[in-house]
């Protein structure tokens, strides 16, 4: 998968690494799909339309815009996809194709398990945005421990106004209410 701990950088390098390809968006449940699907859209610099899909076909019968392919059937779309591998890349695609798919689900396990054809096209294009966000708050808290300051210690130097301003301190405090808020909301 793509990215280091950067959810957004993740998903634009999925986006625009190769041009018309494919790309693979984990999301963990089914309530997050359209604000996932959304996100992908506002990370989306082609110039290019989205078209919100169901269907194989009609993933393909869209090369020239953005396409988020959110199939009904996750594991029939992954083994459709995989048959059709070399009329998808015959396709003149000039935006990506970007399949939504459970995280654990059964469209998951089938582009490992069962579609050695695609998967050989979105390796390096699939996301899970929610994992590495994860990652990054724990790369985060990790740099902060090694600081030697806490997260809450940054902040409330903020509200007492003696943190300073410069574009590191700025960037040490986001780090650290994003940390912050985490543990006060038990994410």
């Amino acid at each position: 998968m793509t990215g280091e701990g950067d959810p957004a950088l993740a998903i634009t390098s999925a986006l625009v690494r190769d041009r018309g390809g494919v790309a693979v968006v984990y999301v963990p449940d089914l309530g997050l799909l359209d604000w996932t699907a959304a996100d992908v859209v506002s990370l989306w610099t082609g110039g290019t339309s989205a078209v919100r899909v169901a269907s194989v076909a009609e993933a393909l019968a869209h090369p020239h815009d953005l396409v988020l392919f959110l199939p009904t059937d996750e594991r029939a779309a992954v083994v459709e996809l995989d048959g059709r591998r070399d009329q998808l890349l015959a396709s003149g695609r000039t935006a990506p194709l970007v399949l939504f798919l459970l995280r654990d689900g059964p469209g998951a396990a089938a582009l490992l398990g069962e579609a050695p054809s695609l998967w050989s096209i979105v390796v390096g294009n699939d996301v899970d945005p929610e994992d590495l966000a994860q990652q990054g708050a724990a790369a985060a808290s990790r740099a902060f421990a090694a600081e030697g300051v806490e997260p809450e210690e940054v902040v409330a130097r903020w509200r007492a106004g003696t943190w300073g301003e410069s574009a590191d301190d700025i960037a040490t405090l986001y780090r650290a209410i994003l940390i912050a808020g985490r543990g006060r909301t038990g994410e």
